[in-house]
């Protein structure tokens, strides 16, 4: 019972996460476009500013991080499946668990570097904007842990469905 508890929660955490990110990822293509096209009808007509790639490329990675999250929600980064397809049906629901756990790994080292790497850039500002650089450097951290915790919500349907002897 308790884990059927934590599993809707996560789960109810995650879609919300993913729904945020999914308008997040919106916003910034779309202003990353705006800015783009007034770079160049800026340079075409008048002199284009040095802000507005500046702007653009952090505007770039920011919805790339964004939406590595989305992807993960919904399972759509490259996987190797027809190995697991072929094990066992225990055996594969450990492999799969074992590439959740994997993967919250990578993602909690993404977390505590991310957050070491924008600590570092505290008196760094962007050159163009005069933007701090830490605002840049957030998005490591800040998708490592929506991507936790879409992958915990993963690992948790993966085990549940186990349990009930669905895989």
């Amino acid at each position: 019972m308790v884990f059927r508890g934590v599993q809707q929660a996560v789960k109810r955490l995650s879609d919300f996460l993913n729904v945020a990110a999914t308008y997040v990822t919106f916003l910034l293509i779309v202003g990353m476009i705006a800015v783009i096209t007034l770079q160049v009808i800026m340079r075409v007509f008048f002199t284009a500013g040095s802000w507005t790639e500046e702007l653009a490329r952090y505007l770039l990675v920011w919805s790339s991080f964004t939406a590595a999250t989305i992807g993960f929600k919904r399972k759509a980064h490259i996987a190797v499946t027809f190995v697991v397809s072929a094990l066992p049906r225990r055996v594969a629901a450990i492999v799969r668990a074992a590439a959740y756990v994997l993967a919250i790994v990578f993602f909690v080292v993404g977390i505590v570097y991310g957050v070491r790497l924008s600590s570092y850039q505290i008196f760094q500002v962007s050159p163009a904007l005069g933007l701090p650089m830490r605002y840049v450097y957030l998005v490591i951290p800040a998708s490592c842990a929506v991507g936790t915790v879409h992958v915990l919500c993963h690992l948790l349907e993966e085990m549940g469905s186990y349990a009930e002897g669905k895989r």
